[in-house]
């Protein structure tokens, strides 16, 4: 394999911008970290900052210009829903790398960095909702991940806004009995009123807060909450629902699935959702074999590389990480 190959590989997601070049070889020469390349939510002159801000440390890092790069891969948030900002995305990514570059959504990164050779599922559940997949022919499919107005069932926000809207009803009476979560919800805020965390429930950060009060819960229920419990039932059960409607899309059973994202870390979740999977003849649970950046840096080498030689470079990253 020839080592003047270069590769570049960007995780541009929603917090935070990652780049990396890697050699034909399968070895990681440099890496650069920005903020936030979410078009959304962040100006456009900021994300296009961001971007050659990570790409311009990576290179530098690995010693190379861009005119060295066999190939490049930008995972971009938004990127494959919302048609109207593909261009603009595209455009973006062009100000940066003008030619041979690759756009996709940023989770289609997790994708391949889990399941890099063949068919298989991700289903992410952090502060938002949504399952990625792809079948034994390279299509792709993507379940739910419409926002929190629209979708992200069973995701942080989800459990964080069920929470919310049951200790509202405790406080005004619509629930009779507070339970523990009540408190916790109130110390974790650390409020003396409950009103009070109304103001934390507007504004750019709203989300993000409102999702990590899923913390929250996941430690209520291991407490013994049965209002929590109930409220984390039915985010799992909606995370069902997501993952076996892929069963729609991908005929090759039974079918490998990974997992990602803060929700899974919650005890009560991961383990009743393993026990769903490891009962059914349809799924088995697949760790991740690398991490999303390095999904990219596949996606690219992909465009140039045979079957062949994609196999070993795959082979070499593996040894090296």
């Amino acid at each position: 394999m020839k080592s003047y190959d270069f590769f570049l590989g960007v995780d541009g997601g929603g917090t935070k911008t990652f780049a990396v070049v890697y050699s034909g070889t399968g070895e990681c020469l440099g890496t650069g970290r920005a903020d936030s390349a979410d078009v959304l939510n962040r100006p456009r002159k900021k994300v296009i900052e961001n971007l050659r801000d990570a790409v311009d440390r990576a290179l530098e890092a690995a010693g190379i210009t861009r005119e060295q790069l066999t190939f490049s891969c930008f995972g971009m948030p938004v990127f494959g829903d919302i048609p109207e900002f593909d261009p603009e995305i595209k455009q973006l990514v062009e100000k940066i790398i003008p030619e041979r570059v690759k756009v996709v959504n940023d989770v289609r990164l997790a994708l391949e960095g889990a399941h890099p050779l063949g068919a298989g599922v991700i289903l992410l559940a952090g502060t938002g909702a949504m399952l990625m997949a792809k079948n034994r022919q390279g299509e792709v499919f993507k379940i739910d991940g419409w926002g929190e107005h629209a979708g992200d069932m069973g995701s942080g926000y989800y459990i964080g806004k069920r929470a919310l809207q049951t200790v509202f009803k405790m406080y005004d009476g619509r629930i009779s009995k507070r339970t523990p979560l009540f408190e916790m919800i109130k110390e974790y805020a650390r409020v003396s009123d409950l009103r009070e965390i109304l103001l934390y429930c507007k504004g750019d950060n709203s989300r993000t807060y409102i999702a990590s009060l899923s913390k929250v819960v996941c430690e209520a229920s291991k407490a013994g909450d049965e209002v929590a419990t109930a409220i984390l039932d039915e985010a799992l059960r909606e995370l069902l629902i997501t993952l076996n409607t892929v069963k729609q899309k991908i005929r090759e059973i039974p079918i490998p699935v990974a997992v990602a994202g803060g929700i899974f870390n919650c005890e009560y979740i991961y383990k009743r959702f393993r026990d769903y999977v490891d009962k059914t003849e349809d799924f088995y649970i697949k760790t991740s074999t690398l991490p999303p950046h390095v999904g990219a840096i596949i996606l690219a080498a992909k465009e140039v590389y045979s079957e062949e030689r994609l196999f070993e470079f795959l082979r070499n990253i593996k040894a090296s990480e």
